[in-house]
């Protein structure tokens, strides 16, 4: 299997899907897409609006910059499985 890099997390994955920089909610369906496993997909989309993902993260590049990001950059790193559960557990009241 050819293994890739995540434009996030920069780890070698077997699978990469497309994050559209611009969500196709806010027109961006033929726009600029960076190469994200499934893990810093759903993180993405976890920590950040897409509101915020058109206008002020819609490049690689800001989404790095992004300081939840970063810190869950940090963490991602250090995993050893190509794929990490991002799920949040739920509070017991």
């Amino acid at each position: 299997m050819t293994m890739k890099f995540c434009d996030i997390c920069n780890r070698m994955v077997e699978v990469l899907t497309r994050h559209h920089l611009i969500p196709k909610s806010r027109g961006g369906k033929r726009g600029d897409v960076a190469m994200l496993c499934l893990s810093c997909k759903d993180m993405v989309h976890r920590l950040i609006s897409n509101k915020e993902l058109d206008k002020v993260y819609n490049t690689t590049e800001k989404l790095l910059a992004n300081q939840k990001i970063q810190k869950y950059v940090n963490w991602i790193q250090k995993q050893k499985k190509e794929q990490v559960s991002t799920a949040t557990k739920k509070s017991k009241k």
